[in-house]
């Protein structure tokens, strides 16, 4: 990509809200804090705010009943995660090899 960092570069993380899921034992976490959710049928949509006052949408199968305030603990699994460097430009992954 035409991204170019160094160590210490600022970046952005993107993750979609259909990828962030609750954290399981053993799981790296992120812990938010829930503000509102909204039961829509087969899904909820949790907003959540992160310790730095990023606000955050997660959507989860079923039914996610979080009180206002709650702490709830996510899981990023990094296949989903994308980085951007200070002007928005994607950095690239490496490319895997077939095995």
């Amino acid at each position: 990509s035409s991204a170019r960092l160094s160590v210490g570069s600022p970046v952005t993380l993107g993750i979609r809200p259909e990828h962030l899921e609750l954290a399981r034992p053993g799981d790296c976490t992120l812990q938010v804090t829930a503000d509102v959710s909204e039961r829509l049928g087969s899904d909820t949509f949790c907003h959540v705010v992160t310790a730095s006052g990023e606000a955050l949408t997660l959507r989860i199968r079923g039914d996610l009943a979080s009180a206002y305030g709650q702490q709830l603990n996510l899981h990023l699994d990094a296949e989903h995660c994308h980085l951007f460097d200070a002007d928005g430009v994607a950095v690239a992954r490496p490319l895997r090899a077939a095995a």
